[in-house]
């Protein structure tokens, strides 16, 4: 089971809540056994003798005072989790998550919720070592009354990275449930309206009869649980006096609705037909191989401009002498038969590097964009929010950009110079009749691999342009499929924009990536019939490779270093949950 949720709505205290719940039958059973608490957690209370707000664990311990530097209110899950509860004759594999929007949305650096996108690749990076899953839990409060901007973001993110597939898996689990007298219907009402304007078709069904014991047929999708009975263990194990007019029979009706729900729903979530995940991770392994592929066809696309100009102006060049020959046999003419191509070359770190690539940090050399501050060289945090270059807002320390204007690498790009030969001998050392014939030779080499140039662009791009199709299309919400190419190409553009009248020479480059657009959306409108499953997701990029001469072996070799990369990354995310 795969608790998703936004920070606060308790998905790290309902782990404990279910723990108690699987394990005592009574309230009072488990005050005596002391509680079952697999998760150490906080509670923020007045103390009842003397009035002073302290905090109290689950781990015994003296109260201590709040003051007003002490952290409260965040996310109490950092990484992903995975924790193991027994119930009856059922394990249960429960994976906790870190709380979306951990910092206040309208803060500074989080305005496209870098930190959120960062949690949930991780969290799939952690999925990526089962084949299979019985439920995805969205955690919600019950006493939320209103569709909020914040709301329907936590929504999105969580559903836009599930597959077609996922609908009949997805449960929703109310906490705080007391509040409403353990009656959703404000919260139904915003989810079910939400559903209806995405086309979602997850059913949404509330056991009726919460009071009544399971039958084992149940077929509820909503379920209502009330967290603040892992508050009152924790009270009683610190040996806090009971508040002022407590009534401890409703704390134990609280427990007896809690735990009938959570008996229903672990018999509904074991009679499900388990998702496999090869969907899901297809939708992450494509999300993830568009966002690298373009970058590197951006990258490649680059050097193949510059080259495209090198071997444009020794056409021109070698006509001209030509000419000259021609008008002249006795002429003498200089001509050199070689030209030096670029081409890129990604190599794997050892460590990450945080590289900023926000307008501030942009530099021109001879109008191209280049990106070389690197913020964190070799860093040692597995995840970017825990750089030690990124401060709690979300700022970046050495340059002053927003989090979510760096990129976390594992590789390098580097250029690399190649010498490309057009001919054996210079035109100086021989008469007019054999220069003409090297000349027109030199031109020929060059219109070809000109031509090879715009063959292997239109590869490139359509094979970015089915991919991306292919995300859209398989999605659960398709309107929130990201089309990596045309948002990296639509961001550089704005840089050169920006730049323009600052720099010299940025024109030239911002037509170049505006031709590349444009024809990217050509190839968009070709391929969008084009239909791949995911399984033929890696042919297509093997496909890629192998049809392409001059960038062929380069985008292979990136493509490996960037998959060992991620590969590292994933168990280093797989190690960090035990």
């Amino acid at each position: 089971m795969l608790l998703i949720g936004g920070t606060g709505v308790g998905k790290s205290m309902l782990i404990n809540a279910f723990g108690n719940y699987c394990s005592f039958k009574t309230l009072s059973e488990a005050e005596k056994a002391g509680g079952k608490f697999s998760i150490s957690s906080n509670f923020e209370i007045f103390d009842p003798q003397t009035g002073e707000l302290v905090r109290i664990s689950t781990e015994p311990s003296s109260p201590i005072p709040i003051t007003a530097s002490t952290d409260v209110g965040q996310s109490v899950t950092r990484k992903p989790s995975e924790y193991v509860i027994n119930y009856e004759n059922t394990e249960i594999c429960i994976i906790d998550t870190p709380g979306l929007l951990d910092v206040d949305p309208q803060a500074r650096g989080t305005s496209t919720h870098d930190r959120d996108n960062k949690n949930l690749n991780n969290i799939f990076r952690l999925l990526w070592s089962y084949n299979e899953i019985h439920a995805i839990c969205v955690v919600m409060m019950a006493n939320q009354n209103k569709l909020s901007d914040t709301f329907q973001y936590i929504l999105n993110e969580i559903m836009r990275r599930l597959n077609t597939s996922a609908n009949n898996n997805v449960i929703f689990i109310f906490t705080h449930a007391a509040s409403v007298h353990f009656q959703p219907a404000a919260i139904q009402a915003i989810l079910q309206k939400y559903l209806t304007e995405q086309n979602l078709k997850i059913p949404l069904r509330r056991d009726l009869d919460p009071d009544k014991e399971s039958d084992g047929k149940g077929n509820a999708t909503i379920y209502c649980l009330e967290n603040d009975s892992v508050q009152y263990l924790a009270e009683r194990k610190n040996n806090i006096p009971l508040p002022y007019g407590f009534h401890k029979f409703l704390a134990d009706t609280n427990w007896s609705r809690s735990q009938k729900s959570v008996d229903k729903m672990i018999r509904y979530v074991c009679g499900l037909c388990p998702l496999p995940l090869a969907d899901i991770k297809a939708i992450y392994d494509v999300h993830y191989i568009t966002g690298i592929l373009s970058e590197l066809v951006l990258e490649t696309l680059k050097c193949d401009a510059k080259n495209i100009s090198t071997f444009e102006d020794k056409v021109k060049e070698a006509k001209m002498m030509k000419t000259e020959v021609t008008n002249n046999p006795l002429a003498i003419v200089k001509f050199q038969p070689r030209v030096q191509t670029e081409r890129v070359v990604r190599t794997a770190l050892k460590r990450w590097n945080v590289v900023c690539e926000g307008r501030r940090c942009v530099t021109f050399v001879e109008g191209e964009a280049v990106y070389t501050k690197i913020c964190c060289e070799g860093c040692w945090s597995p995840f970017v929010y825990f750089c030690a270059s990124i401060d709690i807002l979300g700022t970046c320390k050495k340059c002053g950009c927003d989090r979510n204007e760096h990129q976390w690498r594992k590789t390098k790009s580097e250029i690399v110079i190649d010498t490309c030969t057009l001919g054996d001998q210079a035109a100086t050392t021989v008469d007019s009749n054999s220069a003409k014939k090297i000349l027109g030779d030199a031109i020929k080499k060059c219109n070809k691999r000109l031509k090879v140039y715009g063959e292997e662009r239109e590869q490139m791009l359509r094979t970015c342009a089915i991919l991306n199709t292919y995300m859209k299309e398989n999605v659960l919400i398709q309107s929130f499929a990201v089309d990596e190419m045309k948002r990296k190409l639509e961001y550089r553009i704005q840089i050169y924009q920006d730049a323009a009248d600052l720099q010299p020479g940025v024109n030239r480059g911002l037509t170049k990536l505006q031709d590349i657009l444009s024809q990217y959306n050509e190839c968009l409108q070709k391929e969008s019939n084009t239909k791949i499953t995911a399984a033929d997701v890696r042919p297509r990029i093997e496909e890629l490779c192998t049809k392409l001469p001059l960038n062929g072996d380069a985008l292979r070799e990136a493509m490996e270093a960037e998959e060992s990369a991620r590969l590292q990354s994933q168990q280093e995310t797989r190690d960090q949950t035990y």
